[in-house]
């Protein structure tokens, strides 16, 4: 089976209106085509690629694993996010393994998120030190904390380090100790550009550090400056 160019918008529409839980048969030979067309395509490849997500739930379980192989042995940032996407919307094909798998071949912020969020405590536990580690987004870190709630000391002194705002933020969350000094150094080392010093502030006034906003309100233009000279 070929399928041309002209049947890529034909596919994208039914795709769209077939039902969510509708396996449609015809499907399989469609993707088999597809993928055997993508490697002389050119620069019609991203089409293929739009076609195959598309009919992607509508493929039964055993070709849906096929599609997701072809994606994510061509490693190329496109073909590992679509892999990414489908395999995370997959329930019967989903596999925390694989993606935690991805998420340390990657550092994919995506697949840090989905782990941050959903994945099993005791999974999410194994990790953390990797997370803080790997330059995570502070926001990813703070719900991976909240979740797990670590006793390690060390793991936190390495939050502290790394991430102070995030450290702040959920040190309020989890009422553990958090001191004035703690909350003025965490404002002063972050950048107010990326939020982070936000989070901060936010510290601050949960623990009633009045004296420490005011120190910084009266720092203002210079930090305004710091943020400038920052990020120029």
């Amino acid at each position: 089976m070929e399928v041309s160019g002209e049947l890529y918008p034909v596919l994208l529409r039914a795709a769209s209106r077939r039902s969510e839980s509708c396996i449609v048969p015809e499907y399989k030979a469609v993707s088999k085509a597809l993928m055997r067309n993508w490697e002389t395509a050119g620069r019609r490849r991203a089409r293929i690629d739009s076609a195959l997500a598309a009919i992607y739930p509508g493929i039964q379980a055993p070709d849906r694993q096929i599609v997701l192989d072809f994606w994510y042995s061509r490693q190329t940032k496109g073909s590992l996010s679509r892999w990414f996407k489908a395999l995370s919307n997959d329930t019967f094909l989903f596999s925390w393994d694989a993606i935690f798998d991805y998420w340390f071949e990657t550092n994919d912020m995506s697949a840090a998120k989905l782990i941050a969020y959903e994945a099993p405590e005791h999974r999410l536990e194994e990790i953390l030190w990797d997370l803080v580690k790997t330059e995570t987004e502070g926001w990813i870190i703070s719900r991976a904390i909240i979740r797990t709630k670590p006793k390690d000391q060390d793991l936190w002194n390495l939050l502290e380090e790394t991430y102070p705002a995030t450290f702040a933020y959920v040190s309020v969350k989890l009422n553990k100790r958090l001191t004035q000094e703690d909350c003025k150094k965490a404002i002063l080392s972050e950048s107010g550009t990326t939020n982070q010093r936000g989070l901060a502030i936010w510290a601050a006034g949960q623990m009633g550090y009045w004296s420490v906003l005011e120190d910084i309100e009266e720092m203002a233009d210079k930090l305004d400056e710091y943020d400038m000279n920052y990020f120029s």
